[in-house]
């Protein structure tokens, strides 16, 4: 009888990001920038990220609706109210404007003579107004600073969470509507919640009234998100990175990264205060001062202790500064650097052992322990994004 063999091992448990932003402006137009800022710092911590956002929402929508099939952008045009289309250049329409449009759509070319100009004039005009409404949600979207977003959101790392269900929005359930999510969001322990400033302050209200009871792991995933998060967006090179750029760098560093989320856990630790609390940036700010910096600082100097060269002038007993001083003197510093891996790859291959190849061997050992450090993967992220 055939071994059945074993099944494989569960996937490790993903980490979900939700996101959480209000209504922001930006020199008195609707901004998505808030969201943006934050979706790229998560996009290098976590595995999935959910956007809970009234603006994203909305200016989402617009863009999918409008550049869906023509038929799709149509059937929008005419779920609009008469005042609204109106607006839009559609003046003087009879009172069955919908009906005739629906008829010049769907037997286009089949009427004859003046009927047939009159219908293709109806379909022309209809296509023309669902253009210029897909160009003005593109404007919209544009200028709110989405495009990255929108990108973002194309990937399937990035999804939105929806606040209402179709045709359920209006004005008066706006503030309900972003309560509840909210509550539902602090009740869930398997979501890791990262939060704008005003919606830092609601989670902080609800909790301290006792208007929600929030899992027992709602305060340390928080904390890890804000700490996970935080960190990278301090990192020097972080800000002037594209969102694309920032995805591939996530893809290469699955390894470092997990260890780093540990890191940060262990950092979550040491914090006595609520990641609701006016003061939690400050902690950020206080544990990336104390904790990140110095040990960034011990990577990039273990990795300058284990150079090739430094390592070489050990296998041929020599002082490291005496023997980079003579060779940066002679020029042959920058000679030795770049062709000592090919060097040591053919010894290698001859089965010889060179100083070349013992130097080699003994950085790549080096190199396997430097990076075991769980915040080497704040190093090597600031380093490809430089």
């Amino acid at each position: 009888m055939a071994t059945r063999k074993p099944p494989p091992p569960p996937p490790p448990p993903s980490l979900r990001l939700s996101i959480v932003v209000s209504p922001t402006s930006a020199q008195g137009s609707i901004s998505l920038r808030k969201e943006v800022e934050l979706v790229r710092a998560g996009a290098l911590f976590a595995d999935h990220i959910e956007i809970v956002s009234p603006v994203a929402e909305l200016l989402g929508g617009m863009a999918a609706a409008f550049y869906a099939s023509d038929t799709a952008s149509v059937e929008l045009l005419l779920s609009l109210d008469d005042s609204t289309v109106k607006h839009l250049g559609w003046a003087n329409l009879p009172p069955n404007w919908r009906d005739l449009l629906r008829r010049a759509l769907k037997n286009n070319g089949a009427a004859t003579g003046h009927g047939r100009d009159a219908m293709e004039s109806f379909r022309e005009m209809a296509m023309t107004t669902t253009q210029s409404l897909r160009d003005t949600a593109a404007e919209l979207v544009v200028n709110a600073g989405g495009e990255e977003l929108l990108a973002a959101l194309n990937t399937g790392v990035v999804s939105l969470r929806p606040m209402f269900s179709e045709g359920d929005a209006n004005g008066a359930d706006f503030a309900q509507a972003y309560t509840r999510e909210l509550e539902e969001l602090l009740q869930d322990g398997r979501r890791h919640l990262l939060l704008d400033d005003f919606t830092t302050s609601m989670a902080r209200h609800l909790l301290e009234e006792g208007r929600v009871q929030p899992a027992s792991r709602a305060t340390p995933n928080a904390w890890e998100a804000a700490l996970g998060t935080g960190m990278i967006a301090r990192l020097p090179s972080f800000h002037t990175a594209p969102l694309d750029e920032l995805l591939d760098v996530r893809r290469d560093l699955d390894g470092p990264l997990a260890r780093y989320r540990r890191a940060v856990a262990t950092l979550g630790e040491k914090v006595h205060t609520s990641p609701f609390a006016v003061g939690a940036p400050l902690e950020v700010d206080h544990l990336y001062r104390t904790e990140v910096l110095p040990a960034l600082a011990e990577i990039r100097e273990e990795l300058a202790h284990h150079s090739f060269v430094r390592e070489y002038a050990r296998t041929l007993g020599e002082n490291p500064t005496t023997f980079l001083t003579g060779l940066s003197a002679t020029g042959a510093l920058v000679v030795l650097a770049t062709a000592a891996p090919d060097v040591a790859a053919l010894a290698a291959a001859a089965g010889l052992v060179s100083p070349v190849t013992t130097a080699a061997t003994r950085r790549q050992e080096a190199l396997r322990e430097i990076k075991k450090n769980d915040l080497f993967y704040l190093h090597e992220v600031n380093r490809r994004l430089t």
